[in-house]
C-alpha cells in the first residue's frame, strides 16, 4: 500500500492537504489513472479516507466506528443522527468492480443528503 499523499505527489505532482475541497480533483485524477490497480483495495480505501476527510471538514460530519455483524467500519455522521455515510468504501467498491468513479458526484450526493437531514432538524 502506498501512502496517498506520496502517491499523489509522485504521480501527479499535487499535494493533498487536509480536508480541502480541491482534493476532490486530485482524488478524481488518481481514480481515473492506472496508478492504483483494480485489485488494490487498500489504496482504493485510502482514497475513500481522503474523500471522507473532505466530507467531514466541509459538511460538518464526524468520524465514528461502527461495529456490526460484518466487523468494524469507519463511517461519517451528522450529530448523533442517521443515516451513516461510508466514504472509505464508496470509491473502492466502484474501482474494484471496474465501474467509473465520479468523486464529485459521490461528494455531492452526501452533501444533498446532509442538507436534507439538517433541514429536517430545524
Amino acid at each position: 500500500m502506498l501512502l496517498l499523499p506520496l502517491l499523489a505527489w509522485r504521480h501527479l505532482g499535487t499535494p493533498l492537504r487536509g480536508g480541502q475541497l480541491r482534493n476532490l480533483g486530485t482524488l478524481q485524477r488518481l481514480a481515473d489513472s492506472r496508478f492504483i490497480s483494480k485489485a488494490d483495495v487498500m489504496d482504493q480505501q485510502v482514497l475513500g479516507v481522503v474523500l471522507g476527510d473532505v466530507m467531514a471538514d466541509n459538511l460538518h460530519l464526524s468520524w465514528i466506528v461502527v461495529d456490526d455483524r460484518v466487523g468494524r467500519s469507519r463511517a461519517l455522521r451528522w450529530r448523533e443522527t442517521q443515516p451513516l455515510f461510508f466514504p472509505v468504501t464508496m470509491i473502492s467498491k466502484r474501482m474494484s468492480s471496474g465501474e467509473k468513479v465520479d468523486v464529485r458526484a459521490l461528494y455531492d450526493r452526501v452533501a444533498r443528503d446532509v442538507a436534507k437531514l439538517k433541514a429536517s432538524y430545524r
